[in-house]
């Protein structure tokens, strides 16, 4: 569970930290560049440097657990 027993509880608290991280339109620019690499023969990890491709991926967890709990 990446949830936090709070942000699972109360999931609009980690929706609202899903925004204060990144912009709705930094979010979706990740998101393109993430489905561009993933459908074609190129690698995610040459578009995103090592740690926003791991604050991509456990921020992706969480919000499904977190819309999934709303």
């Amino acid at each position: 569970m990446p949830l936090s027993a709070a942000e699972y509880d109360q999931p609009q608290l980690f929706l609202s930290s899903f925004f204060k991280y990144q912009s709705l339109p930094q979010w979706k620019q990740l998101l393109a560049c993430f489905t561009e690499n993933a459908l074609g023969n190129s690698s995610i990890a040459e578009e995103l440097p090592g740690s926003d491709l791991l604050y991509f991926n456990a921020y992706l967890k969480k919000l499904v657990y977190a819309v999934e709990r709303c």
